[in-house]
Order: C-alpha cells, then sequence, then structure tokens
C-alpha cells in the first residue's frame, strides 16, 4: 500500500502541473470502498494530501451522485479549484467513473481518475470527462475501461 499511496500523491501533483492554477488549488476525491469500513487507506492518503495544501476529501462511494451534483453547482458559479481528481478504491473504484461521467455531461472537466483495485460489479465504462486514467488492480481484478 506504501507503493500505491506514494504513486496517489505523485499522480495528484502531477495533474496540477498541466493547469495554469497550482496543485494546491485542486479538488481531490478519495473515494472509499463499500460501508467506508475497508478503505481506510484513503481517509490516510486524503489527510497526508491536505497536509500538503491541496483540497483533499475522503467521501463515501454511496455519495458520488450527492458530489458531482454540488460540484457542477459550483462550476456553474465559477466556484470550483481545478484540477478536479477523482481516487477511488474498491467500490469507490467503481463509482469514480460514475462521478466523471456525469461531471463531463456537465461541462466539468476531470483531470485524473485513480482506480485501487476497482470492483465489485464492473466498473462503468468512462464516456466523458477523465482526461487521464490510471488502474492499479490485484491480479484478476477490474479494468477500467473506454466507452
Amino acid at each position: 500500500m506504501k507503493v500505491i499511496r506514494h504513486s496517489l500523491m505523485a499522480a495528484v501533483l502531477a495533474a496540477g502541473s498541466f493547469v495554469a492554477q497550482p496543485a494546491n488549488a485542486a479538488e481531490v476525491y478519495m473515494i472509499r470502498g463499500f460501508l467506508n469500513v475497508f478503505s481506510d487507506g484513503m481517509n490516510q492518503m486524503a489527510k497526508r494530501l491536505r497536509s500538503s495544501g491541496i483540497k483533499a476529501k475522503a467521501v463515501s462511494a454511496e455519495s458520488w451522485e450527492t458530489i458531482a451534483d454540488d460540484i457542477i453547482r459550483r462550476a456553474r458559479s465559477k466556484k470550483v479549484s481545478y484540477p478536479i481528481v477523482l481516487a477511488g478504491h474498491s467500490l469507490g473504484g467503481v463509482s469514480a467513473p460514475k462521478l466523471a461521467n456525469k461531471l463531463g455531461a456537465a461541462g466539468v472537466p476531470v483531470a485524473l481518475v485513480i482506480g485501487l483495485d476497482p470492483g465489485f460489479p464492473e466498473p462503468p465504462a468512462f464516456r466523458k470527462g477523465a482526461r487521464q486514467v490510471l488502474n492499479y488492480k490485484l491480479p484478476g481484478g477490474k479494468r477500467y475501461r473506454k466507452g
């Protein structure tokens, strides 16, 4: 998990370098897995990112639609910090493409989506919104797909 944590930190920081705004203006959503109990690492990574000056939140996989609606509402009034980065573990990795697709359909770009062994149902295909996608999976794990 230490390698994944360092890779995520590097990926999140790198996503900020492609945008005119500094990385500390990013909105990072660490989406936990089933029942929020199997993804404590997402809480730890969000805390570490916050200590680096990045606006990061650890959120429930089930809250993806509420988060999308909030981001879309704030984007319309120009109150979103870019880049937006999503990272999902397990069931959270299934929610990440749903969130990216909904944001993309509303014209809100997502700079990076990171899957950390996404699974349970097959993750939906990416259709809109995600500029870059990384998928870390265990052998036999689920893959992210283009739509």
